[in-house]
């Protein structure tokens, strides 16, 4: 596998026979929609059976390239007879790279579908993934589970040999996760009990493999009470069967960040309860906030590097965002709201404007800019080099794998790219 950047002049078919491979092939694995959309800087997954060939940039060696790659040193030797020590390389030289099977690392794929979600477009995941986690389960009043429509999802994840979560949140009835919703709960046992009697029930007699715990903006005072919560719930459902216990993490950097959506995420404690937790590194850029990348590399450096200090690496999944903002500029702060946007339509939105695709290699995010109706805008999404960048992280840090939000439009590219480096584990 390798990834090629379209120059002027490129087209779906030029580039097909530049690598010989089947166009249809290029055109599913990149999720292309129209064959007529390709722009300059857009981003191609090559596949070949032959030896893929990386091109040597400056401050390349060797090691790194291995590194990079995601295979030993020797079998870049083994792949590239001609050079000879001291391995002295040369920018735009050639080299022959082709992971190793055998020393691709297990990791766990998780993916969030809303209940909504439409089965074609689960399905195209389902092949890879080791969970399908459906959002989402609220409770009411009283603590008892409000039902939701989901037979159809759990029974499709089964097809295809992925285990079913169950997604539990703090959402009140307008499906916003509210702090006072949650308070409730905490402060009221009968509802707690309530809550962890059904949960432990639903997975026990349906076909849930577990729970996913998902409460976000909780007050700081409710930090212990989150805690213990977690800890009744983990008891019930391992008391009933083999079931799983995941909880998601809003974003930190440090034990001490401050603020409603990070003080009662507890790493640590957390860490030690759960047998998976989702990290949820993405939102930087966001409806209300200036224009970034969703996921911006560097930061998700700094929350995967503390929780690795805190948590156990292998219980940890990485976050990944699957979907972009269409930015209105200037920004105006209280004013401006971005538009969410689907990375696999990015292209036409491109071609559509005749803007040139660019990648911000500090937050290793695509964007370009465009103007419409005199109103200029800046687009940042994913594509096949930035997911290839927060993909390797796993490697990298040891961790667990990764999950997605969301599968509600499938993008192929995400799952091409991680099982091209890692074995995704199955039921």
């Amino acid at each position: 596998m390798q990834i090629y950047v379209a120059k002027p002049g490129d087209t779906l078919i030029s580039i097909a026979r530049k690598f010989n491979v089947d166009l249809d092939e290029l055109i599913e694995i990149n999720d292309i929609r129209n064959i007529n959309t390709l722009v300059v800087g857009q981003a191609l997954i090559i596949e070949t059976d032959f030896n893929s060939v990386y091109i040597v940039k400056p401050g390349d060696t060797l090691s790194k390239i291995a590194k990079d790659n995601n295979m030993p040193l020797l079998e870049i030797l083994d792949l590239n007879p001609t050079l000879k020590p001291p391995y002295r390389l040369y920018v735009g030289q050639k080299i022959n790279v082709e992971p190793n099977e055998e020393n691709r690392k297990n990791i766990t794929l998780n993916g969030f579908a809303y209940s909504t979600s439409s089965s074609e477009e689960v399905a195209n995941a389902l092949t890879d993934l080791t969970y399908l986690s459906i959002f989402a389960y609220r409770y009411d009043e009283n603590g008892h589970l409000i039902d939701l429509n989901d037979k159809r999802l759990v029974e499709l994840s089964k097809d295809y040999e992925t285990m079913p979560l169950l997604t539990i949140t703090n959402q009140n009835e307008k499906g916003s996760f509210s702090s006072d919703y949650a308070d409730k709960l905490f402060k009221d046992e009968d509802m707690q009990k309530n809550l962890i009697e059904d949960l432990t029930v639903k997975v026990r007699d349906t076909r849930y493999s577990g729970v996913i715990v998902d409460f976000e903006y909780i007050y700081p005072r409710n930090v212990a009470s989150f805690i213990d919560f977690i800890s009744k719930l983990r008891e019930s459902i391992k008391q009933a069967g083999d079931f799983s216990l995941l909880v998601a993490l809003a974003p930190k950097y440090s034990s001490n960040q401050k603020g409603i959506l990070y003080e009662a995420h507890d790493y640590e404690r957390i860490g030690k309860l759960a047998d998976y937790v989702i990290l949820m590194a993405y939102e930087w850029g966001y409806t209300y906030g200036p224009p970034m990348a969703v996921a911006p590399l560097p930061e998700v450096k700094k929350v995967v590097e503390y929780a690795t200090r805190v948590i156990d690496k292998s219980k940890i999944l990485l976050g990944y965002p699957n979907y972009g903002y269409d930015f209105t500029l200037p920004y105006e702060k209280g004013k401006s709201k971005a538009q969410s946007v689907d990375n696999r339509s990015m292209p036409e939105l491109a071609k559509k404007y005749h803007a040139i695709i660019q990648y911000d290699e500090y937050q290793q995010s695509p964007y370009f800019t465009y103007t419409n109706e005199g109103v200029k805008h800046i687009v940042y999404f994913t594509d096949a080099r930035s997911i290839l960048a927060e993909a390797k992280l796993v490697e990298q840090y040891d961790l667990g794998g990764i999950s997605v939000w969301s599968l509600n439009k499938y993008y192929a590219p995400i799952f091409e790219i991680i099982t091209n480096l890692y074995i995704v584990k199955k039921k």
